[in-house]
């Protein structure tokens, strides 16, 4: 539930991809609190799943989920649509990191972690200096 507010936003599809990705790390930033009893029993899992096949079976499918909710996610926007599918898969496989290192930097303090506008700020900056720096290959 989470993990897919993230998808939910309705962001411009006109927009380059890091500002989408700015105004889609809202939703997650604000949602950590309420999502770290689920958080936490994940941990649990994964822990677990080193010692039952099923179990990793079915969080193996999980992560790919994810990653396939935020791949279609971004390849059904302008500028997502003219990226080869796996740098989308990297950018998802990277957008479900940070989610899940915010929650363990939450877990232990989570006042240090930074707020929906700074991760936000954070990516408009990057968007700003990869447009300063001319494009990149994505191939």
């Amino acid at each position: 539930e989470w993990a897919g507010r993230s998808a939910e936003v309705d962001v411009d599809p006109a927009a380059e991809p890091l500002r989408q990705l700015a105004e889609r790390s809202r939703p997650m930033v604000d949602g950590i609190a309420a999502a770290q009893p689920a958080f936490v029993m994940a941990l649990e899992a994964l822990l677990q799943a080193r010692r039952s096949p099923e179990l990793h079976r079915r969080l193996v499918e999980h992560y790919d989920e994810l990653r396939r909710q935020a791949t279609e996610g971004m390849a059904a926007t302008k500028g997502g649509s003219e990226l080869p599918p796996r740098f989308l898969e990297v950018v998802a496989s990277y957008m479900i990191a940070v989610a899940d290192g915010l929650q363990l930097q939450a877990l232990l303090d989570p006042a240090a972690i930074p707020t929906a506008d700074e991760l936000a700020f954070f990516y408009e900056s990057l968007a700003a200096a990869a447009r300063a720096t001319g494009p990149a290959s994505t191939g």
